[in-house]
């Protein structure tokens, strides 16, 4: 899922439990991540992960004052509509830092651009259809009512 920083480093150990949260929050809504403490959506915009435009919303970890934590800061990204992680990026007390990016993924699929010749050609079959049809009945009953009105 995710590709290694410039520096060959693990994942810490507080860096990956932030996998996912819960799905569609927005901007200043606040969420609880077992002992993490809480942690604020800062804001969100449309940015393109795996081809796809999508709705990612962001925000920065910090660790509450007391903790152990392996990293100082983690920045995030998740996508808004599943709230699994597209992006982060952890600061290290070293100056070291660690990244990860989701590049491909089948969680969702890229959105066709539009082929729709088979949809407009289908369409227009059926529409030719229902025309004939109506000159066929028309025609019919043009016929039956000349026969009738013979003299």
């Amino acid at each position: 899922m995710s590709e290694m920083g410039s520096h060959s480093i693990e994942y810490p150990d507080d860096t990956i439990e932030f996998i996912v949260i819960p799905a569609d929050l927005k901007t200043g809504d606040t969420f609880y991540y077992y002992n993490w403490g809480s942690t604020t959506i800062a804001s969100e915009k449309t940015e393109i992960f795996a081809g796809v435009p999508r709705q990612v919303i962001y925000a920065t970890y910090k660790p509450p004052s007391g903790m152990t934590a392996e990293a100082s800061k983690i920045e995030y990204k998740w996508d808004k509509t599943t709230g699994i992680v597209l992006e982060f990026l952890a600061y290290f007390p070293d100056s070291k830092t660690s990244s990860g990016k989701l590049f491909d993924t089948n969680i969702w699929e890229p959105q066709q651009d539009g082929n729709y010749a088979l949809l407009y050609g289908a369409t227009l079959v059926v529409i030719l259809i229902f025309v004939v049809i109506i000159l066929l009945v028309v025609r019919r009953r043009k016929r039956a009512t000349k026969w009738f009105c013979t003299p």
